[in-house]
């Protein structure tokens, strides 16, 4: 799980924040242009946003999607003595994008327990349309629509392993990249459930697409999205196709 972290508005309580979660494993950036720099040139990385400055959070929270950064976003701020306005604050940020907001006295060990629980909702696939060979899967739905009008169900976790693949075309994910995407760590079964969970995705998306298939068994690998489709070979001496 990486983590990308920033401070920002004050001189940062170094011997709390920047020390434990740098000595936890996190990536610090400087700058709020690095901070979502860092961000966007990697979907998969969690971003701790930290300000000193409670009325200036939503407007940085706020300029970080709009650059199109779409990253699961923690933001921590000192606490607020005024409980309407420590309300409305959270509010305010939360509206702006952000995807958790706590107090900056937040314990170490809830960060993580948090990020993790961050990790485990999965990305922005509210609005996901993936393209396939003469159909297209709407992440909303959990479903394979044909240009015939057929609708396909598919099971909530193999359309999570679809959209994980989808989002970065042609790059091999290992088992354990998918297995982090769609459990976070927490209450995983048995890492072989992938490999069933993509043998039934790819039947799916044959059956959508005419005998094509999207994706890819990289042996030794993991899986990989290939957008324009391809048709399986057959094993030697099998009657089915290498999925």
């Amino acid at each position: 799980m990486m983590v990308i972290f920033h401070g920002t508005g004050e001189k940062l309580r170094r011997d709390i924040l920047h020390t434990a979660w740098i000595g936890i494993g996190f990536q610090y950036a400087d700058a709020v242009q690095d901070f979502s720099s860092l961000l966007y040139r990697d979907p998969d990385a969690l971003g701790i946003l930290h300000c000193h400055l409670p009325d200036m959070v939503a407007q940085i929270v706020r300029g970080i999607r709009l650059g199109n950064v779409k990253n699961r976003l923690l933001v921590t701020f000192p606490e607020v003595a005024d409980i309407e306005k420590a309300s409305k604050l959270r509010g305010d940020v939360l509206f702006a994008g952000a995807d958790d907001v706590q107090p900056a006295t937040i314990d170490e060990r809830e960060v993580v327990a948090r990020l993790k629980a961050l990790q485990r909702r999965g990305d922005y696939v509210d609005h996901i349309r993936i393209a396939l060979p003469g159909a297209v899967f709407v992440s909303t739905r959990c479903q394979i629509e044909t240009k015939d009008g057929r609708s396909l169900r598919v099971y909530p976790k193999a359309s999570a392993i679809l959209v994980e693949l989808a989002r970065r075309p042609g790059e091999v994910r290992t088992k354990q990249q998918i297995m982090d995407a769609l459990y976070g760590g927490e209450d995983e079964p048995e890492i072989k459930v992938i490999d069933v969970l993509v043998c039934k995705l790819r039947q799916k998306i044959m059956e959508a697409t005419g005998g094509l298939d999207v994706i890819q068994c990289v042996w030794g690998r993991g899986y990989q999205f290939v957008p324009e489709g391809f048709r399986p070979e057959r094993k030697a001496g099998r009657r089915r196709w290498a999925i």
